[in-house]
């Protein structure tokens, strides 16, 4: 179903022009974040006025512990990153700065560090050019003084806030018990190269805190696949991050080569194998470098 699912979308993705397709997904992109925003934003009222407490999700939003943490229509907040984290890349090559600020606040509301992090690396790989220009170093000064202000002027003294804060870097100093999980994966692993079988991770970990996925992409592959699928997988990896190399050389476009980045990086933290995903980032890949050449020939 995934080979035939790629080859229709590459025949589909033909018909659409780069423009009108980056058109498309920033369109989809815009509705996406900001129904998500709001989405938690209900969910907090609901939250708030809830008798009940305790339950992990209230519509958009993902209670964990003391975290409010967004996760807009997405799964998870984990899985909402991925979505975020994409259309970002679009909005910030599209200089669509209302979108921008909207998708960094939801980054924040839901405490990915991974999502953070990445989104640093988007911004720094997006702007590298205009790094040491004034007009960029005066708007990042600005944007550090207002942090600061408002580090000191409220959550500095806000308990809530400084409690949530604390909660979260002592959960990062574990990798949010990561490290201890993939270490756990690692010994089945060790016992059995030749991987446990597709869709077996939540009956392989289920006595580790009952979590039913590795948040390891590469990980995942070899529990499952073993040997012969973590080949296969970073032989993917391998394909789409050559062509993401080519079209920012030759074409000097660099949106899928951070699109490639975001996914690779991101699926060191968490579980990316989502197929709509994946097949989506090769057909992109696949019509932009398609377009490109047929332009050159």
């Amino acid at each position: 179903m995934l080979i035939v699912f790629y080859f229709y979308l590459r025949v589909e993705f033909n018909k659409f022009r780069i423009k009108e397709l980056e058109s498309f997904i920033i369109k989809i992109g815009k509705y996406y974040i900001l129904g998500s925003f709001v989405f938690y934003i209900l969910g907090l009222y609901v939250f708030a006025t809830s008798p009940i407490k305790g339950e992990v999700f209230y519509l958009g939003l993902m209670q964990e512990s003391i975290l409010p943490r967004l996760r807009g229509f997405a799964e998870s907040p984990n899985d909402f990153i991925l979505y975020a984290l994409f259309f970002l890349v679009f909005f910030i090559n599209q200089h669509r700065y209302a979108l921008i600020f909207l998708t960094v606040i939801s980054l924040v509301l839901s405490f990915s560090t991974t999502g953070l992090i990445i989104c640093f690396l988007i911004f720094y790989i997006s702007y590298f050019k205009r790094i040491l220009s004034p007009k960029f170093i005066f708007y990042t000064l600005v944007m550090i003084m207002i942090l600061v202000l408002l580090y000191i002027n409220f959550i500095q003294t806000n308990e809530d806030f400084m409690r949530m804060i604390e909660w979260r870097l002592e959960r990062n100093e574990s990798g949010t018990g990561r490290f201890d999980l993939w270490i756990y994966v690692l010994h089945f692993i060790n016992n059995n190269i030749w991987g446990y079988g597709i869709n077996t991770t939540r009956v392989m970990i289920k006595s580790f805190h009952a979590l039913s996925s590795v948040h390891n992409s590469i990980l995942e592959v070899f529990l499952t696949g073993g040997w012969i699928g973590l080949l296969l997988y970073l032989l993917l990896y391998l394909t789409i991050f050559i062509y993401a190399l080519l079209i920012w050389k030759y074409h000097n476009d660099s949106k899928m080569f951070l699109i490639f980045f975001m996914f690779f990086i991101a699926g060191m933290a968490n579980n990316t194998l989502d197929v709509g995903f994946l097949v989506f980032s090769i057909s992109i890949l696949y019509q932009y470098a398609s377009r490109r050449n047929l332009r050159n020939e």
